[in-house]
């Protein structure tokens, strides 16, 4: 199966109590993709897309722009090795460049990949554990990581899920390297952080 998506957006916020500021906000996303199923045990996902994103800021004080470019790829795959294991795996990679009217040009690249594993013993219970590895040219490697199980539970038919797994926030380009109306800091790391989760799901 191909596939292609188009969006765009154009956002506008005046504010008459700060010096009259009127915020403009450009940006399109195009994307195509592919699905391909191999074989029985085999199929696969490809996936490109480009973002354009234009903002400007005009006020009393003076204007403030940015305009960023981002380009990436990506692949995803289900190996089915038996009716009980699965295996998940994956690689993308990004470009992006930035500029704004402060001086700022900069051009960096993301990549990663994940391999994930997924039991499900009998049609009741499934177990999965996923980790995820990524390297940004702006501050290094980072590594995530996710397990979580599901039980559909005998006569009352409700599921049970939880999971666990570590995330990360990193920093933005406004965070990194300001505005006219602030000072970045570019020696910022990402933040992390454990998260889990416990529900019920009935139908």
């Amino acid at each position: 199966m191909l596939g292609a998506t188009f969006r765009a957006n154009d956002a506008r916020y005046e504010n008459p109590y700060d010096g009259g500021s009127l915020d403009h906000l450009d940006a399109a996303l195009g994307t195509v993709y592919a699905n391909l199923r191999v074989n029985e045990s085999w199929s696969a996902r490809f996936h490109a897309g480009l973002y354009r994103e234009s903002y400007d800021s005009d006020s009393a004080f003076g204007n403030y722009g940015t305009d960023l470019t981002r380009t990436s790829v990506s692949t995803d795959h289900v190996f089915t090795l038996s009716p009980q294991h699965r295996i998940l795996w994956g690689a993308f990679y990004e470009q992006t460049d930035f500029e704004n009217t402060i001086g700022t040009a900069e051009n960096r690249d993301r990549y990663g990949s994940y391999l994930g594993w997924e039991w499900t013993p009998d049609e009741r219970f499934t177990a999965n554990a996923v980790g995820r590895w990524e390297d940004y040219a702006a501050y290094g490697d980072e590594v995530t990581w996710r397990t979580g199980a599901a039980w559909r539970i005998p006569v009352i038919e409700t599921t049970l899920r939880s999971g666990i797994g570590r995330a990360f926030r990193t920093p933005t380009y406004l965070d990194l390297f300001g505005s006219s109306f602030g000072v970045g800091n570019p020696n910022l790391r990402a933040e992390s952080s454990i998260g889990w989760d416990v529900g019920l799901e009935k139908e």
